[in-house]
């Protein structure tokens, strides 16, 4: 029952998205190609992929640039977020 609960509130980790998929989503938010996102668009790209508050809220908290690349952001998913092992 504790197991559940720690899930419910940070989340279930490995995350649910693969690196690829988390790529996709930049590209997404990046809508003019810039090859890079505002802090603002990185927190709702990163809250967008989040599967629990935890995570939802961790997304405001975390340091970010004011511009994060597509590397950067890949790297923040993964602190935030963690990534699937599998391709599905």
């Amino acid at each position: 029952m504790e197991r559940l609960n720690l899930y419910k509130e940070q989340g279930l980790r490995p995350g649910v998205f693969t690196e690829n998929e988390v790529r996709n989503v930049f590209k997404l938010f990046d809508l003019k190609d810039e090859r890079k996102i505002s802090k603002e668009r990185c927190v709702k790209a990163i809250q967008t992929m989040s599967n629990s508050t935890f995570q939802y809220k961790n997304a405001e908290s975390v340091e970010i640039p004011n511009e994060v690349n597509e590397g950067e952001f890949v790297k923040l998913c993964e602190k935030i977020l963690g990534f699937s092992k599998q391709e599905l």
